[in-house]
């Protein structure tokens, strides 16, 4: 999440609309902080004036502006250089060394962001927010009572800080504290009662200490506030799923997949709820996907180590057919073309995605261009796909031949040609191809012809 600690989050705080726990059946999420970075969703409120003002003299307020612009701008090379320009002019400029310590953190120098958050600090003791943003830097990096540390200072500076109540209370849960935990949630919901993350937490605060009543009706006020949050759906799929409530549990995940349909956990906490019914059928989808996703996952880094391959692009995008994620796939393959508008494989994926979408005259065109590119098997392979899609069987043939193609969609083409053959009257080029069909699949299905 580049620019975490910028503009949109200085006043640091998070939320739990993603989950980023364990994923044993049996265990209640909630954003506790493992990763590095804040989990996706996460509450990230205006920065207050008193944070960016903090130590910004007139000469450097010009520089602290521009610095905050770029990061606005996505530029955060050109902030790290403002900034440090801003501390050449005033080395005790404490808002330069905690916007820093946020550009520090993004890139992962862990070191040099603690000591700008720690100096940002020293120099102004009494600013809340740089607690809060130090606190949550450290939450990210599983420093948990270092980081309750730093919240309950915030707290105590500013009583009314409902992000470092939250903050406090994820960290408190992480130490297994779930008593004082659910006391921060609480205060930060007499502050803002209808704070969707705060009751999440809150319930999967209950949910740690079993004490599920109070965790259900925590999770449900989440979903009255927020329709959409997805971890409490997904929570209380989890807390019905450890009180043996399989089917309710499977209701509340088919929530999760509908508004992420692409997040393997979902499947396979999903999963393990048909096991436990015996759903053969519905366990055995839901294992098919998670595979997909894994697959998915596994192209998706492939492709950000070398985004400017695009044979990369193109695994992906015929992946994403797979899939039916047929929009996706189209942008993978236009990326592909971009970057080598001669790429023959993604001519065919282009053609494959074409095909699949019923868009016959355009995926042959797509053919056609990529074997005046390249004459490749593959190229064969996929025309004569489209030609039995057309129902041009001769053609159809044809190209699988060229392509040295013999499976059951070779055999396919040979039994729907018998099938033409046989009604123009051509008995013996029928049989033929029907002996041709069966030696290429046994198995084919022959009382369609």
């Amino acid at each position: 999440m580049r620019g975490l600690w910028m503009i949109g989050a200085l006043c640091l705080a998070i939320g739990c609309s993603s989950s980023k726990t364990p994923e044993a059946a049996a265990t209640a999420e909630s954003t506790t902080a493992t990763e590095a970075t804040a989990p996706e969703g996460a509450s990230q409120p205006q920065p207050t004036s008193a944070a960016i003002n903090a130590g910004v003299t007139a000469q450097t307020q010009p520089l602290i502006k521009q610095a905050t612009q770029f990061i606005a701008q996505k530029k955060f090379g050109d902030a790290f250089e403002k900034l440090n320009e801003t501390l050449k002019v005033d080395a005790n400029c404490a808002a330069a060394y905690f916007i820093r310590a946020g550009i520090f953190a993004d890139a992962g120098q862990n070191a040099s962001a603690l000591a700008d958050f720690t100096k940002a600090i020293t120099l102004q003791p009494k600013q809340a927010d740089f607690y809060n943003g130090r606190g949550f830097f450290l939450l990210t990096r599983q420093k948990m009572p270092e980081a309750a540390a730093d919240f309950a200072r915030t707290i105590k500076l500013n009583p009314a800080h409902v992000q470092a109540y939250n903050n406090h209370g994820l960290a408190l849960v992480s130490m297994q504290k779930y008593k004082a935990a659910i006391a921060s949630f609480t205060a930060a919901l007499k502050l803002t009662p209808k704070n969707a993350d705060a009751l999440n937490n809150r319930g999967f605060a209950y949910y740690q200490a079993e004490d599920f009543d109070n965790a259900l009706a925590d999770f449900d006020a989440t979903l009255r506030v927020n329709p959409n949050y997805l971890n409490a759906y997904n929570n209380k799929g989890l807390l019905y799923f450890r009180q043996e409530n399989y089917a309710d549990a499977i209701a509340q995940f088919d929530e999760c997949i509908a508004r992420d349909r692409l997040n393997a956990k979902y499947y396979r906490h999903r999963r393990e709820a048909h096991v436990k019914l015996e759903h053969e059928d519905e366990a055995r989808q839901d294992l098919a996907m998670i595979n997909w996703l894994t697959d998915l996952a596994r192209y998706s880094a492939l492709a950000g180590q070398a985004p400017k391959d695009p044979a990369r692009w193109v695994q992906r995008g015929n992946h994403l057919i797979e899939g039916s994620e047929f929009a996706a796939a189209k942008i993978d393959f236009e990326r592909a073309l971009k970057l080598n508008p001669k790429f023959t494989p993604a001519h065919i994926g282009q053609a494959h995605l074409l095909l699949q979408q019923g868009q016959h005259d355009a995926a042959l065109a797509e053919c056609e261009t990529a074997l005046k590119l390249e004459a490749t098997e593959a190229g064969y392979s996929m025309r004569g796909d489209v030609y039995l899609k057309m129902g041009q069987y001769d053609r159809a043939i044809e190209d699988f031949a060229a392509a040295k193609r013999y499976d059951a969609t070779v055999a396919e083409a040979f039994m729907l040609r018998s099938k033409q053959k046989r009604e123009q009257g051509q008995a013996e080029q029928a049989d033929a191809d029907m002996q041709q069909a069966i030696a290429l699949d046994p198995n084919l299905d022959t009382s369609r012809n």
